[in-house]
C-alpha cells in the first residue's frame, strides 16, 4: 500500500473516532440507571476519558475555546466520581488482605478498623445523586457536542493534503510520549506520588490515542499490550499511596481523641500513662499505624515490580516501539500541524470499536 493511501485509510479512521466515542459514552451513561450494574460507573468513567483525550487531540477542529470548556466539563464530571470508585478499589484490597492468613494481630485490627468505619458500605444515596448529576451534566455535554459539524457523518472524501485529524493525533501521540518520559524518570521511591501519577495519566492517554488505531497502525497491537502493563502497575501503586494517604488522616484523627483522653485523665488522676495505655483510644492509634505498615510494604513491593521492568530506563524499548507506530501517522509535508488548525472534517460510524471494555 502506498505512503498516500495509508495516510488516507488513518485519516478516515481518525474522522471515525469521535463519534464511536460519544456512543460508546452514552451507552455507559444509560446503564447507570440499572443499580445492579456494578460496572457501569468504571464503564463510564473510562469511556468519558477516552472521550476527552480525543477532543484535546482534536481540539482544533472544534475550537480552542469551545473545547477547553467541553474537556473541563468531562473531565469534572468525572473527578464527581472519584471517590465512589476509590471506595470500591480500597474496599477490595482491604478484603483481600484481612482474609489472608498469617497477617499480624495488630496489622489486621487496623485494616478492619479502616473495612469498618470507613468502606463498611457505600451510602446509597450518594450513588443514586452522582448518577442523577452525570446523566443530566452528560446530556447537556451531549447536546453541546452533537452540533460540531465534524462529529457528524464522515464519509466524505480525504487526500493527501487533507490529514488534519491524523496530523493532530501524531502531535498528540508525541506531547504525551515526551511527559511519559519525564515522569518515569521522575519516579525514584514509592514517594514520588505526583511523578507516579501524571506517568499513569500519560501512558492512559496514549493507549486511548492508539487504541482507536490498533487495526490500523503496524505493531500497534504490541505497543498497546506494554502500555496496559505499565498502566495497571502504576495504577495499583498509585491506589496504594491513596489509600496510604487516607490512613495516615484517621492515624491524625485518632491520635486526637487519645490526646483528648490524656488531658482529661491526667488533670484528675496522676497514673495517666497506665490508665491510658490500654484504652480503646492508644489501641486504635497502634492498629492503624501498624495496618499503614502493612499498606506501605505492598507499595513496595508494587514500586519494585514497577522499578525492574519499567523505572530507570526499562521503559525505553516500549517508548521507542510507540515511537515507530506514532511514525506511520507522521504528517507527509511540512504544513499539516499548521493545517490542523485550520481543516473543518467530518466523521463516520463503524460497528467496529475495538477499544471498547478495557481498563
Amino acid at each position: 500500500m502506498s505512503r498516500t493511501r495509508a495516510r488516507d485509510r488513518f485519516e478516515s479512521t481518525c474522522r471515525q473516532i469521535a463519534p464511536k466515542l460519544l456512543r460508546a459514552t452514552e451507552a455507559t451513561c444509560d446503564r447507570l440507571a440499572d443499580a445492579s450494574d456494578d460496572e457501569a460507573l468504571h464503564d463510564f468513567r473510562v469511556a468519558a476519558r477516552r472521550l476527552r483525550t480525543h477532543l484535546e487531540a482534536q481540539r482544533d477542529h472544534l475550537g480552542r475555546g469551545r473545547s477547553k470548556r467541553l474537556r473541563k466539563a468531562l473531565s469534572d464530571l468525572v473527578t464527581s466520581t472519584n471517590a465512589s470508585r476509590d471506595f470500591e478499589v480500597h474496599r477490595e484490597w482491604l478484603q483481600e488482605q484481612i482474609s489472608q492468613k498469617g497477617l499480624p494481630t495488630l496489622q489486621r485490627e487496623g485494616l478492619e478498623w479502616m473495612l469498618a468505619e470507613r468502606y463498611s458500605q457505600q451510602d446509597p444515596a450518594l450513588r443514586q445523586a452522582t448518577t442523577a448529576l452525570i446523566r443530566s451534566e452528560f446530556t447537556r455535554i451531549c447536546q453541546q457536542l452533537e452540533t460540531e459539524d465534524w462529529l457528524a457523518a464522515a464519509d466524505g472524501p480525504t487526500g493527501a493534503t487533507d490529514q488534519g485529524m491524523t496530523a493532530a493525533a501524531h502531535e498528540a501521540i508525541c506531547k504525551n510520549l515526551r511527559k511519559l518520559r519525564t515522569q518515569l524518570a521522575r519516579i525514584r521511591s514509592v514517594d514520588d506520588v505526583q511523578a507516579t501519577h501524571r506517568a499513569r495519566l500519560a501512558v492512559k492517554r496514549l493507549r486511548y490515542l492508539l487504541e482507536p488505531l490498533r487495526l490500523e497502525a503496524q505493531g500497534a497491537p504490541r505497543v498497546i499490550e506494554g502500555m496496559k502493563q505499565l498502566q495497571d502497575i502504576l495504577g495499583d501503586l498509585r491506589d496504594l499511596q491513596i489509600l496510604e494517604t487516607q490512613i495516615t488522616v484517621e492515624v491524625g484523627r485518632a491520635a486526637g481523641r487519645w490526646s483528648d483522653q490524656l488531658v482529661r485523665t491526667g488533670a484528675h488522676d496522676p497514673r495517666v500513662a497506665a490508665i491510658t495505655r490500654g484504652t480503646p483510644e492508644s489501641r486504635t492509634c497502634y492498629a492503624l499505624a501498624a495496618g499503614m505498615q502493612r499498606v506501605r510494604r505492598e507499595e513496595q513491593r508494587q514500586f519494585d515490580r514497577a522499578k525492574k521492568r519499567w523505572l530507570k530506563g526499562h521503559a525505553e524499548a516500549l517508548i521507542a516501539r510507540i515511537e515507530k507506530v506514532a511514525n506511520h501517522l507522521r504528517p507527509s509535508h511540512r504544513n499539516a500541524l499548521r493545517k490542523t488548525r485550520k481543516v473543518a472534517v467530518s466523521t463516520a460510524t463503524d460497528a467496529r470499536e475495538p477499544w471498547q471494555g478495557d481498563r
